[in-house]
């Protein structure tokens, strides 16, 4: 793995709907004239940036001179409340009619908001990144969001049910919505990446590739890509570093684009 290169780092605190929500910046010592924004979710920012099994991505950005951010999800971190932790969190306030994804949605926004307003984003780029629920997170912003240029997800959840913590809320109207599937006409033509193993059964990896191919259908301009690692994620039969450097390779590619489109004359 990539270690931890030098960086400042900044905590941002806001609210929606009185409640209190932060992130965290980090801004490397050796920044690039032209630093863009990653964001990075997976469970709690703190894990996303210290936990070796998270923060490959973040170091890479890190170390080639971009900011990075990140922040709690829902039920994980500082935002555990009654409803419990995790992804069990989601299900119980999901069953008392909390809508999980609609607050991903807006803390997502809303730190894209104040990441311009800080110009921590290089002619305003933002790229975004996500492990499992991580990468479910990472989608929806994305789908709401039009100026997240680029996403990479890393074994993205796409179908809630496939999740042991949702099996009996196959017909709960918030979680058919969140769905990936609902998401396809707002993903269709943005630079999506997608990486998962070619088995998965903690997500079901056919959920996910049946998304792909709805999304790879839909799209008539820009096609998603799709990158199938051997083995099993969410398990240890693959190596989730390789997984890693191709959302890391395909997020700078998109990227040099932007510059590109950014410099050039006339």
């Amino acid at each position: 793995m990539i270690d931890n290169p030098g960086y400042l780092e900044n905590i941002y605190e806001f609210r929606i709907q009185n409640q209190k929500y932060r992130f965290a910046v980090r801004i490397p010592e050796n920044k690039t004239d032209r630093p863009v924004l990653l964001i990075a979710i997976a469970t709690d920012w703190k894990t996303v940036f210290t936990n070796p099994v998270y923060n490959a991505i973040p170091n890479i950005f890190l170390s080639a001179g971009y900011n990075v951010a990140s922040f709690d999800l829902p039920n994980h971190g500082e935002l555990v409340d009654e409803y419990g932790e995790g992804i069990q969190g989601w299900a119980n306030a999901i069953s008392s009619g909390i809508d999980i994804f609609e607050k991903i949605r807006n803390v997502g926004s809303k730190i894209i908001d104040i990441a311009l307003k800080e110009n921590l984003a290089w002619k305003e780029t933002v790229v975004m990144t996500g492990v499992s629920r991580g990468g479910f997170a990472a989608m929806h912003i994305m789908a709401y969001d039009r100026r997240v240029y680029a996403a990479a997800v890393f074994a993205p959840v796409t179908g809630l049910c496939a999740l042991k913590e949702f099996r009996n809320h196959e017909k709960n109207e918030i979680v058919l919505l969140a769905n990936a599937e609902n998401l396809v006409s707002k993903l269709a033509d943005r630079f999506l990446f997608i990486s998962i193993g070619e088995k998965d059964p903690r997500i079901d990896e056919r959920k996910c590739f049946e998304f792909y191919a709805k999304l790879f259908a839909a799209s008539k301009l820009i096609k998603p890509e799709l990158f199938v690692l051997q083995g099993q994620t969410h398990g240890e039969s693959v190596s989730t570093h390789a997984g890693y450097i191709a959302c890391a390779g395909f997020l700078f590619n998109k990227i040099s684009f932007r510059i590109n489109e950014k410099i050039r004359p006339g």
